[in-house]
């Protein structure tokens, strides 16, 4: 069998064995610095939640962060209970959209009296927006209360076509084939969005 030729002493190439630990150093080294950024990406995430979640300067942040508590709540996950006393601030708050994130986000956890509570006052916010997110929670929650706010919400005697798409588009989660009687007077109505709205609305109900 033929040697591999000696390496003279001035050749700055590696050998076989230093290029090996080199690499093995190398993917020691990712290891270590990875798992720490990974881990303090992780804890810095759960740690500042509930700054993202009220973070309206970037929409895209806050978005995120709804949906990571979300997920977390269903979860029972214990690290989500740490933000509970902050969605029910936001749920005082004068925020219109504050308000209606919190009111949709407590759906995810109904064993909670204090959602509940909170989510009954809400349902008779100024906003339609918030009433409707309110609604859908409450009949989460097994309360007939949200599935009548969203009736009311489309009997209501000069309504304004926000009010009526915000009902419709509740509807279209909560509502049973009785609210197909309610859904029909707006399905051929001058505004679009609302026509369209009652149109989504029964489509759903009826394919369900």
């Amino acid at each position: 069998m033929n040697s591999s030729p000696a390496r003279h002493p001035s050749d700055p190439r590696l050998g076989p064995k230093a290029t090996a630990g080199m690499i093995v150093f190398f993917l020691a080294w990712v290891a270590v610095v990875g798992g720490f950024y990974l881990w303090r990406g992780t804890h810095g995430n759960k740690a500042d939640l509930g700054t993202r979640l009220q973070d309206t300067s970037d929409p895209k942040t806050m978005q995120d962060a709804t949906i990571e508590l979300a997920a977390r709540m269903k979860q029972h996950d214990a690290e989500a209970q740490r933000w509970y006393p902050t969605l029910l601030k936001m749920a005082e708050s004068p925020s219109t959209e504050f308000r209606g994130i919190a009111a949709w986000i407590m759906a995810n956890d109904t064993s909670r009296q204090e959602f509940h509570d909170s989510l009954l006052k809400l349902a008779k916010d100024t906003a339609p927006s918030v009433r409707a997110n309110a609604a859908v929670s409450l009949d989460k929650f097994k309360d007939p209360v949200g599935h009548q706010t969203i009736i009311d919400m489309l009997q209501a005697q000069n309504a304004s076509s926000d009010q009526v798409w915000e009902a419709l588009r509740a509807l279209r989660v909560i509502g049973t084939t009785e609210d197909l009687f309610h859904i029909a007077r707006f399905e051929n109505v001058s505004d679009r969005r609302v026509r369209d709205a009652a149109k989504e609305a029964a489509q759903e109900i009826r394919g369900r």
